[in-house]
Parts: structure tokens; C-alpha cells; sequence
């Protein structure tokens, strides 16, 4: 009879892609709603209804922010109309002209550029808003200069230069060119640019066929002075080089693309990238998986082949994660998120409510009269700024649930560990647990023959007194069988001290569940466990 003291049972994460049995002892082999962060399992925070239909709230298909003049605007596009919201106003922006024609495949895209926020959904020309007036609306325009009847998949800025990719000139010259990129003449601050005419030989604009590989092109993201473009299979640089040619591109990578717009982020210097096969970082010169021999063979076989297109990546840098948002078994929106925290290295997955489209603000002062000068006592962790006053000190994460009968806009809320105020699951699961023992380097001892015979588990929780967890403990005879769990035994913080399930088998499994509205820790847990002979 022995004791097994499982420390830092957050450092490793949820680990799908390997058999359990073969896992650490601090290694998970399943969970849902729980971070792993500072070596702990932690259940992750929820949500709250920021805006529903009663706000103007439609069915929306992008997401934005836009600064100006020290004020923060909210932007929803939709498949026909684009709405506004600043504090308690929102406004209809749509275009004077009508109507968009946007579809349900298709992303909207753009961004800030120059103090004016560019909106592009491939079918219509792209948007532009200059003016920040809810009360009397401005209205979106046509992006000033733009060609006239071509149209291009994804708009984005590169530095002064606006760069649309997939051209589609059908309605101008009866072509469709998805390896064309075209970029503007380089725009003044505060402007758009003013051509972009590429057979102006006055002007910078231009356009350039990748026609090597064949594949389309799907988005760009730039990294330093480099503008990188993805492709459906494979990734090319582009960068300027002044002169009459403006911009040079390079391959850098022949068999690493994207899966779609959006599955690409910036952080530390780098990219994070889903691909069409792998989760990978690179630099524009090395590529690294993050996500081999973990969690991909898992994430592939669950991503919808329908839906797929539908994934994007949303990052949360105060967490430092990675969300990838994706539709799982076959689902038609949204309902799930893959998350890497880069500073631990970990996986975890949590659920989502439908969503379509997401935003990532990081933290600012908005307006003049709560400026850094005047902020004597600034303390992040007691400032209560919301975004509501247009003044935040937190990164702001928000979602667009896709729901006809009743669209909303939801927001990450670490304050709470609901969802709009229902309760939600999180749990944490061990299964093929063979570990006997530790030898002198800290190494774990696996017996994959013995008998085990568990009298108690004592876990180690931190949160408020009287707080629930419901301890699941079962055994499996063989490593492919799904364990057999005993009736959960409820283990109140606070009173309850341990558990003894008194379950024998080769390969124990525990599960850990909380289906409340509080937020808990898990440090580690203790096993007394006796090993029986080989039966």
C-alpha cells in the first residue's frame, strides 16, 4: 500500500492523440470548459448578453471595432445591412444605395486603415466609414476608387496600401483570377487610397498572378514588414520593393497553407495558423507544430467537412490563447473551440452557443477625460471601466450567436462562470491510469499488468466553501476499453476531505465535474492505492 501525490496537474493539458495509458500522471485524456494555466486545472469563465434584437442585433456574419476621435464603435454586419453601436445607440449603416448581397459561405473581412474602418463581404464593392455619428447615422460608402464591377474575396490593409485577394473581374472582363492579388497606390493618413488602377504608370497600384501551384488564395496577415499570403495549400511573402514592380513575392512554404479566412494570428513575432492538416507557428522561415502527437488527429476527425470553412481563430492575448472556433460533428455553426495557451504550452476545449463571428479588442483608455494623466491610482485589477462608458482596461472579447429567432452578441465575462446566466459543465477526465509509483528522478513507474486497488483519492481544490464536485472513479480492464465508473460521490470545498471508492482494476479512471455557477482550481490530488498481484 502507497500513497501517489499528482502535483502540477495542469502542465500538460488534454491530451487526445495519445493513449492514455502511455499518458503522464498529470496528463488528461479528456475535458470540456477547463483551462490549464500556472500548472492548475481551472474551469473556464463564461459569458454575458451584451446586445440582442431589442439593440438592432441581426443575424450577423462579421464583427469589427473602430476608434474615433476617443470613442469606440461596435460594427455588425449581416447578409444584407451593417448596424452600429456606441454605448446605448445603435443605428443602421447600410449604404444610401441598398442593400448588400452578402452569403452565408462568405466572411466579412477588412479592417482599420488610415482612421477609417474598411468592410468587404466579396460580393458587393468594398465599404468604407470615415465618420464616427450614430445619432444621425453616416452611412457606409462605396470604397472611393475602388474598379468598377470586380469584386475580391478578402480586403485587408498592409501598411498605407489596401491588398485584395481573389479577384473577381467577371462583371468587367469575364475573368475570375482566385491566385490575383491587387493592391491600391499608397494612401495619405485619414484617406483612402486614390487608384487602383494598375495601367496608371503614375501610380503605385498593381496586381500579380501566383500562378505556380494552382491553389486559391485565401487570406493575408502581416508580419513585420512582410505581408504573408496563404493560399489553400501553400504560403508566399509579400514585400515591397520599391521601383516600378512596388511589391516582390516569394514562396515560403510549398505544402502549408490555410483552412479559411481568419485562421491565421499574430503573436510574439510569429504566426499561429490552422491548416488544412496541422496546427503550426512559424516565423516566415521555420514551421513548428503545436498540436502533433496532442490533439490533431482529434481536432480533424471532429471538424464538420461541410462547415469547415466556417473556422476562424480568435486570440485572447490577456489569456495568451488561441481559440479555434470551428464547427464539430457536422454541425452548421460554430459550436466549439480548440484552445492553445502558448505561455504553457496546453489544450484544452470548451463549448460555444452558435456563433458565426467574433472580435478581439485589447485594452485601452477611450475617452479624453480618463486619460493616463489623470489616472493617479490606476489599478487594473480594481478598475470597473466597462466598455458600456466607452472606456475599458481589459481585452474584450465578444461573439455573434447565429440565431435567427433570437440573434445576440455575447461577451467573455472572467467574472462569471455562467452562460447568459444558465449553468454550464466543466469537467476533467483520467482514463488508462497504470501509474504505481515514482522513481528517484521523479519519474513515473506504469504497470500495466497489476492490479490496482483504490481505497481513497484526496483532491486538492481550490474555491469557495461549499462548492460542489462530483468524483467519478472507475476501472478498465483492458488499455481500448471504455472505463466502468462507479455512482459520483458529491465532494463538498470546505467538508469533504476525501472519497474512498474502493475500485480495483489494471487501469483506474477518475472524472471530475462541476455543473454549478462557481468557479474552482484543481492543484493536484492524492491517491492510496494498493497493487494487487497479476490476475
Amino acid at each position: 500500500m502507497g500513497i501517489l501525490n499528482i502535483l502540477r496537474v495542469g502542465q500538460f493539458g488534454i491530451v487526445k492523440d495519445v493513449p492514455s495509458h502511455e499518458l503522464h500522471p498529470s496528463a488528461w485524456s479528456d475535458g470540456n470548459n477547463v483551462a490549464f494555466t500556472d500548472k492548475l486545472v481551472k474551469k473556464m469563465p463564461g459569458y454575458t448578453q451584451t446586445y440582442d434584437s431589442s439593440n438592432g442585433v441581426t443575424s450577423l456574419y462579421g464583427l469589427f471595432f473602430h476608434r474615433i476621435l476617443q470613442k469606440g464603435y461596435w460594427i455588425g454586419c449581416g447578409l444584407t445591412a451593417v448596424h452600429g453601436w456606441e454605448s446605448s445607440v445603435n443605428a443602421n449603416i447600410t449604404r444610401a444605395s441598398g442593400a448588400y448581397n452578402a452569403t452565408p459561405s462568405q466572411r466579412w473581412t477588412g479592417g482599420n486603415f488610415n482612421g477609417v474602418l474598411v468592410l468587404n463581404n466579396s460580393v458587393d464593392a468594398p465599404q468604407v466609414w470615415s465618420a464616427g455619428e450614430l445619432t444621425t447615422p453616416v452611412k457606409l460608402i462605396d470604397l472611393p476608387n475602388w474598379p468598377a464591377n470586380v469584386t475580391a474575396k478578402v480586403v485587408r490593409p498592409f501598411g498605407n496600401y489596401l491588398v485584395a485577394l481573389h479577384i473577381d473581374k467577371t462583371g468587367a472582363s469575364g475573368a475570375n483570377f482566385p491566385e490575383m492579388i491587387k493592391w491600391s497606390h499608397p494612401a495619405d493618413p485619414g484617406s483612402v487610397p486614390t487608384s487602383w488602377d494598375e495601367s496608371d504608370a503614375t501610380k503605385d497600384a498593381g496586381e500579380f498572378v501566383l500562378m505556380e501551384g494552382g491553389d486559391h488564395l485565401i487570406d493575408c496577415l502581416p508580419m513585420g514588414n512582410l505581408n504573408i499570403l496563404y493560399r489553400e495549400t501553400s504560403t508566399y511573402a509579400m514585400r515591397n520593393v520599391g521601383g516600378i514592380v512596388v511589391f516582390g513575392f516569394n514562396n515560403l512554404f510549398r505544402e502549408s497553407g490555410i483552412l479559411a479566412e481568419d485562421c491565421a494570428r499574430s503573436f510574439m513575432g510569429k504566426h499561429f495558423v490552422v491548416t488544412r492538416d496541422d496546427i503550426i507557428v512559424h516565423d516566415g522561415s521555420t514551421i513548428t507544430s503545436v498540436v502533433d502527437a496532442r490533439m490533431r488527429n482529434w481536432f480533424f476527425g471532429q471538424l464538420s467537412t461541410t462547415n469547415f470553412y466556417m473556422s476562424f481563430v480568435l486570440p485572447y492575448y490577456e489569456r495568451k490563447e488561441m481559440w479555434i472556433c470551428a464547427p464539430f460533428a457536422g454541425a452548421g455553426q460554430i459550436n466549439s473551440a480548440l484552445v492553445w495557451n502558448w505561455r504553457d504550452n496546453t489544450w484544452t476545449v470548451r463549448d460555444l452557443p452558435g456563433i458565426r463571428a467574433s472580435i478581439s479588442v485589447l485594452p485601452q483608455k477611450l475617452v479624453t477625460a480618463d486619460n493616463w494623466d489623470s489616472e493617479t491610482a490606476l489599478n487594473w485589477n480594481s478598475d470597473s471601466d466597462d466598455w458600456q462608458g466607452n472606456s475599458v482596461a481589459r481585452e474584450q472579447i465578444r461573439f455573434a450567436i447565429l440565431d435567427a429567432a433570437e440573434p445576440t452578441i455575447i461577451e467573455v465575462d472572467n467574472n462569471t462562470f455562467q452562460a447568459s446566466g444558465v449553468n454550464y459543465t466543466s469537467f476533467i477526465e483520467r482514463t488508462g491510469f497504470c501509474t504505481v509509483g515514482f522513481d528517484e528522478t521523479g519519474n513515473p513507474i506504469k504497470d500495466r499488468e497489476k492490479i490496482k486497488y483504490l481505497l481513497s483519492l484526496r483532491p486538492r481544490f481550490k474555491a469557495v466553501a461549499g462548492t460542489e464536485i462530483q468524483i467519478y472513479v472507475g476501472a478498465h480492464e483492458y488499455e481500448i476499453d471504455n472505463p466502468t465508473y462507479k455512482d459520483p460521490v458529491t465532494f463538498t470545498v470546505g467538508t469533504t476531505k476525501a472519497i474512498n471508492p474502493f475500485v480495483s482494476g489494471r487501469f483506474l479512471a477518475f472524472k471530475f465535474q462541476e455543473s454549478g455557477d462557481a468557479t474552482w482550481e484543481l492543484e493536484g490530488f492524492e491517491l492510496e492505492l494498493q497493487t494487487l498481484g497479476r490476475f
